[in-house]
């Protein structure tokens, strides 16, 4: 906590009167020091213990890009009069009234994995002497992928094509199995074989082919290598509009896939790659 411009006068007044009374033996002068002196002490107690009484959850956004400003909000409980929030780590403040949410954007510098640590509070609640100040600590992990950069997509054949072309079989002939993507048909489903491994898989049929997308990204150094990433990023959320993808990172490949938890699981791949 801190005097505000206003305490700090109300305070040395209340001093002075005090200190002065007492040497001059002046009663009335001590007991308007005392008086004067009142007031902080209220404001002492009762804001401290309204902000204590302040809850704070962070709701973060879905996705986090470097450089980029993303929407989330702070909710907040139990506030009296105006609370200053502030999250250091990730460049977001806003200030509350009463209790809700309060919307609020996250920004980060650089992409990777980022510990987001306490938020900060400030009030002046409720005579505006003091400001009362209290550090909540929230640790979260959280990974802000490379900023996207439009890119180069590459459609590729896929198996069923690829192996239509080299040796021709009967329409619906059994190829083989892969994990289900967003879109497949419900009918395409194998269960025996998606209850053993607990997810989704789908039969392949002769006759079922069609692309999928490949984002590669090339291996390079220092801020060759941030380039890349930043349009393997950009190219990966547009390869994500046509068809399953296939992402290449670091001698790896993910994929296919095209629903949510793959986007989630690209991007989150893409923060990782070293620096």
């Amino acid at each position: 906590m801190r005097l505000t411009g206003t305490g700090g006068i109300v305070l040395a007044t209340a001093l002075g009167l005090f200190a002065l009374g007492w040497w001059t033996t002046d009663n009335l002068l001590v007991l308007i020091g005392l008086v004067l002196g009142t007031p902080i002490i209220a404001d002492l107690v009762l804001g401290r213990r309204a902000l204590s009484r302040v809850s704070v959850e962070r709701a973060l956004p879905v996705e986090l890009f470097a450089t980029h400003a993303a929407m989330g909000g702070f909710r907040v409980g139990n506030a009296a009069g105006r609370v200053s929030i502030e999250d250091r780590s990730g460049n977001a403040r806003c200030e509350v009234q009463s209790a809700g949410e309060c919307p609020v954007e996250w920004r980060f510098d650089r992409r990777g994995r980022v510990r987001l640590a306490a938020l900060h509070l400030r009030s002046r609640h409720p005579l505006g002497l003091i400001e009362h100040r209290r550090c909540i600590e929230q640790p979260v992990d959280v990974w802000v992928a490379p900023r996207p950069v439009p890119g180069s997509v590459e459609s590729v054949p896929t198996t069923d094509d690829v192996e239509r072309a080299e040796a021709p079989s009967r329409s619906g002939d059994f190829l083989d199995l892969r994990n289900y993507v967003d879109g497949d048909s419900v009918r395409s489903v194998h269960w025996r074989t998606s209850a053993r491994r607990g997810e989704l898989v789908v039969v392949r049929r002769a006759g079922d082919g069609g692309t999928m997308v490949v984002v590669e990204v090339p291996a390079s150094e220092g801020d060759a290598w941030e380039r890349a990433l930043e349009q393997g990023c950009g190219s990966f959320l547009e390869a994500l509009r046509q068809g399953p993808v296939v992402l290449r990172l670091e001698g790896q490949s993910l994929g296919p896939g095209r629903d949510g938890r793959f986007r989630a699981r690209g991007l989150r791949a893409l923060a990782e790659a070293r620096s």
